[in-house]
C-alpha cells in the first residue's frame, strides 16, 4: 500500500528566537513608519525618541523590548489617530 504524502501528519514549524526577533523587527518598522506618516516626523525620530525612552536598538533589542516597542508604537498610533493635531510629545 503506497503512502499518500497528503495524508502524512507534518508537525508544526516552531519559530526560533531569531525568526520571532526577525518579525518583531519587521512590525516595528512597520509601525514607525506608520506613525512616523501620520505625525509628521521623519522615521529616524521616531526610532530616536524609543531610545531615548532606554529603549535598545532594534538590532541589541530582546524579544521582550520588541514587544514593548510595539506596544509603545500602537499607543502613539491610537492617539495620533485619536488627535489629528497629535505630534510626538513623549520626550521632550
Amino acid at each position: 500500500m503506497a503512502h499518500d504524502p497528503a495524508m502524512m501528519i507534518v508537525p508544526p514549524l516552531i519559530p526560533t528566537k531569531s525568526e520571532r526577533k526577525q518579525v518583531l523587527r519587521r512590525i516595528t518598522q512597520r509601525l514607525a513608519n506608520q506613525y512616523a506618516y501620520i505625525a509628521g516626523l521623519e522615521v529616524r525620530e521616531v526610532h530616536r525618541q524609543w531610545i531615548d525612552l532606554n529603549g535598545r536598538r532594534s538590532g541589541e533589542a530582546t524579544e521582550g523590548d520588541l514587544e514593548r516597542k510595539k506596544a509603545w508604537l500602537i499607543q502613539l498610533i491610537k492617539e495620533a489617530r485619536i488627535s489629528p493635531q497629535h505630534k510626538m510629545t513623549c520626550v521632550q
